[in-house]
């Protein structure tokens, strides 16, 4: 994993030296740069907390409507909330996943999780 985060973290570093950060769909906020390290946690916790009968998970919920997005999101909050508990309340001894806002597990070692914005795979 942190290898992966690495390689990452290299990546896009050389996109902004390149001045291409945009044009190569890195973004440009704070709120993406915190968004990856919130993800990257979701894995040092669950492989600290797997032992204690712990599972831990992160969910994307989409583009939401709601202040942060000034409500141009094309997800309702409700729907967002549905995820996210159904994800909560899952009997599922499977920890580390990172699953998209329709529920679908987007694995971390696969393609580049911007594509599933879009249906892309």
């Amino acid at each position: 994993m942190v290898f992966f985060i690495t390689v990452v973290i290299s990546i896009s570093n050389y996109a902004v030296r390149q001045n291409k950060e945009i044009e190569e769909g890195w973004g440009d906020s704070a709120y993406v740069i915190s968004k990856v390290g919130v993800n990257a946690y979701t894995f040092i916790l669950q492989r600290r907390l797997a032992d204690k009968g712990i599972i831990v998970n992160c969910v994307h919920p989409g583009y939401v409507m709601s202040d942060m997005t000034r409500g141009s999101g094309n997800v309702t909050p409700e729907d967002a909330a549905k995820v996210v508990l159904n994800v909560a309340l899952e009997q599922t001894t499977t920890g580390g996943q990172y699953v998209w806002h329709d529920g679908t597990v987007v694995p971390w070692d696969g393609p580049d999780p911007r594509g599933y914005i879009d249906g892309k795979k």
